[in-house]
């Protein structure tokens, strides 16, 4: 019978979605206009593997190469390359 490995859970935040309707999303009443939203990822360590649950916005996102202008006007990405999943991961 094998044994489960150990297991550490990391909760990392990989960047923000501000969409259109954040007095629908909030109990203020006023302003702002957009809601804020995180991209929460779990990153799990077991034993020599690691597993990235969802992986947030990435690298390839920050230039807007694959959102199309119709998401990024609605959800309003906001990100730095320090937010993403592999970065860090690197810092780990």
């Amino acid at each position: 019978m094998s044994s489960v490995p150990r297991m550490r859970i990391h909760h990392l935040s990989c960047g923000t979605l501000c969409p259109v309707g954040g007095r629908l999303m909030s109990e203020r009443k006023s302003r702002p206009l957009r809601g804020a939203l995180a991209c929460h990822c779990l990153l799990i360590e077991a034993g020599q593997r690691l597993i990235l649950v969802d992986t947030g916005l990435g690298l390839l996102d920050m230039g807007n190469r694959r959102m199309d202008r119709f998401f990024r006007f609605q959800c309003k990405p906001l990100v730095t390359p320090e937010q993403t999943a592999v970065r860090q991961v690197q810092r780990l």
